[in-house]
């Protein structure tokens, strides 16, 4: 994939995703706090689930 397609697609991706962000802050208005009771749990189990796969990666380099 060339240079100038790349970035095309790179940032049409990139307005649509923040369009996306910013359109449900804006829907979620005042009751974001009531949505982040569940957000945020789910949030660290991903982060934890990142973590653990790097450390695994990292433990595991050039073994094979």
């Amino acid at each position: 994939m060339g240079v100038p397609r790349f970035l095309a697609f790179t940032s049409a991706g990139t307005v649509a995703w923040t369009a996306l962000l910013a359109s449900a802050g804006w829907l979620l208005g005042e009751s974001y706090d009531r949505v982040s009771d569940y957000i945020d749990p789910v949030s660290n189990v991903v982060v934890g689930l990142i973590l653990l796969t790097y450390l695994y990666r990292v433990a595991t380099f050039g073994r094979r």
